[in-house]
């Protein structure tokens, strides 16, 4: 007699838990708090940030959406700061804050003459700070001059390139 009302309360107890993790919805986040749960996914995305005019233009393929980052397929992101416009293309990116790691094909040109490619392993830009840090081979162009390595970063602001297994064509203006 005590066997069965205990398993009646086990079984009311199985049966209560199992109303409570299927009705609230972020419960199993709770749970399991490592979950990485896709919150959103759109296809063919198009999206302007716009502040007094037009700041940014963003394209995707597809993005998905995390609790804490974001993934996107064939990105395109153009963008213009400080009067310079910038453009990136990727064939996979990730967003986290303000960085963002992008695998595959990527491309990133700027309007004052800067052409970047990274391959992949794949590349990070730190929008916030304007730096490109290439994770494997990298081509970096600027008006004439090509630059190839292994790895390295781009500082976009100050047009410094800090390199390994650097090698390249310089050309520069006769006097």
């Amino acid at each position: 007699m005590v066997a069965r009302f205990f398993y009646a309360i086990l079984a009311m107890f199985v049966i209560g838990l199992g109303f409570v993790f299927f009705s609230v919805a972020d419960f199993l986040q709770r749970l399991l708090p490592n979950l990485n749960e896709p919150v959103l996914v759109v296809q063919n995305v198009t999206n302007f940030e716009v502040g007094t005019k037009v700041v940014a233009y963003y394209k995707a393929a597809e993005v998905v959406r995390f609790n804490n980052k974001d993934e996107f397929k064939t990105l395109l992101i153009k963008e213009r700061k400080n009067g310079t416009l910038h453009e990136l293309n990727a064939t996979e990116a990730t967003l986290n804050g303000s960085e963002i790691r992008a695998k595959g094909d990527v491309f990133y040109a700027n309007s004052d003459g800067v052409k970047f490619r990274g391959t992949d392993r794949g590349v990070v830009y730190d929008r916030k700070n304007e730096f490109f840090t290439a994770l494997d081979n990298f081509t970096l162009e600027k008006n004439d001059s090509v630059f190839n390595g292994r790895n390295g970063t781009y500082d976009v602001k100050n047009g410094i390139l800090d390199a390994n297994g650097a090698s390249g064509w310089f050309f520069t203006k006769e006097r």
